[in-house]
């Protein structure tokens, strides 16, 4: 998306930022539990450092990724608004400084997960005391996780669909400097709408899974203390993998949402895709004339033997 036409806007810039968190999130969290599942190890259960490092780093770009989404629907917003001084905080300026401060808060945010999260030598595991199990169940995931992203989202995208409601298009016969106001205007609104229509998926999305994820959250804290039987237990556990599996899907799930909406996008994945596909057709036709292993010089695009 940043290759298009709309990397100087305000709102790609934030979606941008919330892809990148999302990517650094796939990496750091989600691959090494996946290869814990699989293979029951993943480095946390025996250093320390990696233990604190992997869920201090997995809250801090889940917060940003949230919260950038949340920048995004204000942005909308505020350029939606009728208001000039509204639609003067629409700027990479604010941008800029909007997402410096988002990412030190949430760097602050997760500093519980270096203080408590620590290895059991007894069951070798990686995991969280009491005081951050209160920390995450009572303010972590109800409020900044959940309550804070649902207000901002429901009500910024309200807000943005009435003022959109109250833009009404030009006819013939109006005054010609609107006109040509208007003319001018055409590209910058087409740019907005496209980008409103990648947004609005994601935020719908986003909003049901946080539902989803908040309402198992509430049903754990309240039932915590409960005795409950084994089968119980089980179904539980089932349903808490599940439901995690499904929230953590939103990292990927911007892509397939943006590649559906966007046909810039679409032509830009396109494009690259036939690029790697037409380097690795040259670097193949090489190896078969020469008989010798091959490099690509990227800056050049010529294919030389490995020895040169």
């Amino acid at each position: 998306m940043f290759l298009t036409k709309l990397k100087n806007n305000v709102c790609s810039f934030y979606l941008l930022t919330a892809e990148i968190t999302d990517t650094l999130t796939l990496l750091i969290y989600v691959l090494p539990a996946t290869v814990g599942l699989i293979y029951g190890k993943n480095g946390t259960q025996t250093n320390l450092v990696w233990c604190k490092l992997i869920n201090w780093a997995s809250d801090t770009t889940n917060l940003i990724s949230t919260l950038m989404l949340c920048l995004a629907s204000i942005d909308r917003y505020l350029c939606s608004s009728r208001r000039i001084q509204l639609r003067k905080w629409s700027s990479m300026k604010v941008a800029k400084i909007s997402v410096v401060i988002v990412t030190f808060c949430s760097f602050l945010l997760a500093i519980p997960d270096i203080l408590y999260w620590n290895i059991d030598t007894n069951i070798q595991q990686c995991i969280d005391n009491e005081i951050y199990l209160q920390y995450a169940s009572y303010f972590l995931i109800p409020v900044m996780f959940s309550f804070v992203p649902l207000i901002i989202l429901s009500v910024f995208g309200y807000k943005t669909y009435r003022n959109l409601q109250h833009i009404h298009p030009i006819h013939q016969g109006d005054d010609v400097a609107i006109v040509s106001n208007h003319q001018q205007t055409h590209r910058r609104h087409r740019l907005d709408s496209q980008l409103s229509r990648m947004l609005i998926p994601q935020i719908l999305l986003f909003l049901f899974q946080t539902i989803t994820f908040f309402s198992v959250n509430l049903y754990i804290t309240v039932t915590y203390e409960l005795s409950k039987s084994d089968l119980r237990m089980a179904m539980e556990n089932l349903s808490q993998s599940i439901i995690f599996v499904f929230y953590e899907t939103y990292t990927a799930a911007s892509f397939y949402i943006y590649y559906a909406h966007s046909k810039a996008f679409r032509i830009n994945v396109k494009k690259l895709l036939m690029k790697h596909h037409r380097r690795d057709d040259n670097t193949t036709a090489v190896t078969r004339n020469t008989g010798a292993p091959v490099r690509y010089h990227s800056g050049t695009g010529i294919t030389m033997p490995a020895g040169h």
